[in-house]
């Protein structure tokens, strides 16, 4: 994991966020040991709560990392577990949310 501007690496991949939580994707990420960087984009209009997690049960449950709010169309850089799966809801409406994986910040 570098400190230089964020380079996409690798298949990126979507889901869309509703008031039920979608099945869950992966982002296959560039394995740095346990670690992997993600650029996550919410490109909707309403507030995302993402779930991330080691595997697709532990997204839908939230277990690793549960309920990051994304605001609409905002993008943020994560470290988080390689080839994590990622899954999230809204409060109303959809918002699609597309996860890049990376190197960088």
């Amino acid at each position: 994991m570098g400190t230089q501007t964020f380079q996409p690496m690798g298949a990126s991949v979507s889901f869309v966020a509703a008031a039920s939580a979608p099945s869950p994707v992966q982002a296959p990420g560039r394995n740095q040991g346990a670690c992997a960087v993600y650029r996550v984009l919410n490109e909707g209009s309403v507030y995302v709560s993402l779930n991330v997690g080691a595997t697709s049960a532990g997204a839908t449950a939230g277990a690793a990392v549960s309920g990051m709010r994304l605001a609409p169309g905002v993008a943020e850089t994560f470290t988080l577990t390689a080839d994590a799966w990622f899954t999230g809801t809204t409060a109303a409406g959809t918002a699609t949310v597309s996860i890049i994986p990376g190197d960088g910040v």
